[in-house]
């Protein structure tokens, strides 16, 4: 592959990477992405799969609450669903003092406008889930939170994404990223790529990205 070009080049197979990509397309722009194992090799394949808006930090609330509502439909955006089963999480309180702790976040959180999260007490607690110790003393639930298959979740966006045409590159690692013009060239294993907007989805190694472009930058800043 040579000098090939997409409108988007998305670096890392994860589930943000094949999610940017299937959103893209229906959007109509064309994205290329780029993995250098297989889509979801890393986290998105691996982890407990919780679909979770309790216990969020306030700056992350609106976008968990968007997230929520497409999870609940999630078939209707990839033709697959996913194994999400929507059964609540609850987040328990052992002792007076984490329970006045959870009690000002939903007080919290009602005073932003929320109403997600519930406080329960030991007795609606222990009829959820019986297997918990007695000393508990109660607990905050989000009910329509719940979990999904990591690996298949992974798979169906990547698939969906397919569908409508975007391109997956596996087993092709990024060697270099530059720029020129307007574009990015992205230097990779499997050849050379061009795109207007670069989108970095590479999870633990982002980090990488990251300071590859920042050092190319105080490079070109010196130079001048």
């Amino acid at each position: 592959m040579s000098a090939a070009g997409a409108d988007v080049v998305i670096i890392g197979g994860g589930l943000h990477g094949c999610s940017a990509a299937l959103h893209l397309a229906r959007a109509g722009i064309r994205a290329l992405v780029v993995e250098k194992n297989y889509v979801g090799r890393h986290a998105s394949g691996v982890n407990a799969g919780g679909v979770r808006t309790l216990a969020r930090n306030e700056a992350e609330i609106p976008l968990a609450l968007a997230a929520l509502e497409l999870w609940h439909a999630i078939g209707e955006l990839v033709d697959d669903d996913c194994g999400f089963e929507s059964f609540g999480q609850i987040r328990v309180a052992e002792n007076a003092a984490d329970a006045a702790a959870l009690q000002q976040r939903e007080a919290r959180l009602q005073a932003l406008g929320y109403s997600h999260e519930r406080w329960i007490a030991a007795d609606e607690l222990f009829l959820r889930v019986p297997a918990l110790s007695r000393h508990c003393v109660g607990g905050l639930i989000a009910l329509r939170d719940g979990a999904a298959l990591p690996h298949g979740t992974t798979a169906a966006f990547r698939r969906k994404a397919e569908s409508l045409g975007q391109i997956f590159l596996e087993d092709t690692r990024v060697l270099g990223i530059r720029r020129e013009g307007n574009s990015w060239v992205v230097d990779t294993s499997a050849g050379t790529l061009s795109c207007r907007v670069l989108v970095n989805c590479a999870g633990a190694w982002a980090d990488a990205i990251c300071a590859a472009l920042a050092s190319r930058s105080r490079s070109r800043r010196s130079v001048r």
